[in-house]
């Protein structure tokens, strides 16, 4: 099997964690099974307007021209809301089949370019032959904005977690301070000023401290809201870090606060990575996290945006005999466990597979 696989989000030396989940598919197809990639990526970051420009017209032309010119059996698309045009080009002139894969704030977003280029989103998902999604939740959301059949969805993980490398530390219990963790972007929606507003209440009630892992356009916002409330001593800031260094940071924190207000937050494979290493995780009430976060037992679901019950979950956390946190850390390897990369990548294997044959 070879695949044209494109997207705009891949990881780069300066932003390491971009896009991991589109390397980790790659890789993960690569070497477990015979398939190999003809790849038009965009990767990293960029923020200066007018560079941004020149990369996805030259983006757009290798989509054009490898897609013409190449030989692969289908074209697989990540992300599918920048890159629609080019590849319905591709699509119409080539024949070949097309798997889509939406994310999040490719179909829900405010973004400009996401509202000019709705009419081509729509195109490529009445085009695709395969619409692959994260989660049940996200299936829902495309089937409402879209007038498709329900047979074409498939769903699967972002490539799941490698469960070799998140895996939980041999740890002694710490029973006068609570450690929680923060790792996403520093941007607006991903709640990162519902977790600080969560920290000042409790820590008021309980020996607390944080740490914070990501970088962003509200990074600034951030380090003044932390300065502003004389909390310096209690948040440590890690910055940007690779996933190989990621599971050093869950294991040392007691629970893992997810406190998304996007409701296109499809899946959330950070709260997945903490929970295979052993770390409850005490989640948003929206999108994907609430699909696999069980009250009591592998963590608990706050009110999105309302630190007030955040802050209380922590406490209730916080407050729990050993026994039962004990349990809840199994529990959460157990729900883990169904996202191992290895099984998803089997399945998105046999699936695509499935597709080549049946057409």
């Amino acid at each position: 099997m070879r695949i044209l696989l494109i997207s705009n989000m891949y990881p780069s030396k300066e932003y390491p964690s971009f896009g991991v989940f589109v390397k980790n598919f790659i890789e993960n197809l690569r070497n477990d099974f015979n398939v190999s990639f003809v790849l038009a990526l965009i990767k990293g970051r960029q923020t200066f307007f007018f560079k941004k420009i020149l990369i996805y017209i030259y983006h757009y032309a290798d989509i054009i021209y490898k897609g013409l010119t190449s030989n692969y059996n289908l074209i697989y698309l990540h992300y599918i809301s920048h890159s629609a045009l080019p590849v319905i080009f591709v699509k119409l002139l080539t024949g070949k089949l097309l798997v889509i894969n939406a994310h999040g704030s490719d179909v829900i977003s405010d973004n400009k370019v996401l509202k000019i280029g709705a009419y081509f989103i729509r195109k490529l998902v009445t085009l695709s032959d395969c619409i692959v999604v994260p989660s049940k939740y996200y299936k829902e959301v495309m089937l409402r904005k879209y007038n498709v059949d329900d047979s074409k969805f498939y769903i699967s993980p972002s490539g799941g977690v490698d469960t070799s490398l998140f895996t939980a530390y041999e740890r002694e219990s710490n029973c006068n301070e609570l450690i929680i963790g923060y790792v996403s972007n520093l941007v607006p929606g991903k709640g990162w000023d519902i977790f600080i507003d969560a920290l000042l209440i409790l820590k008021d009630k309980i020996n607390v401290r944080a740490i914070m892992v990501g970088d962003g356009v509200d990074r600034d916002k951030l380090a003044n809201k932390i300065k502003k409330n004389n909390i310096d001593h209690l948040v440590e800031m890690c910055g940007l870090l690779p996933q190989k260094d990621l599971p050093g940071v869950y294991n040392k924190l007691d629970v893992f606060i997810f406190p998304t207000t996007r409701l296109a937050e499809s899946l959330g494979l950070v709260g997945i990575e903490s929970m295979s290493c052993g770390v409850p995780v005490i989640g948003s009430n929206i999108g994907g996290p609430s699909e696999y976060i069980v009250d009591g037992k592998n963590g608990y679901k706050f009110i999105s945006g309302n630190a007030i019950d955040l802050a209380s979950k922590m406490q209730i956390f916080n407050d729990l005999p050993i026994e039962d946190v004990n349990l809840i850390r199994r529990n959460c390897i157990v729900t883990a466990e169904k996202f191992d990369n290895k099984s998803v990548t089997k399945r998105m294997y046999d699936r695509l597979d499935n597709i080549l044959w049946e057409k």
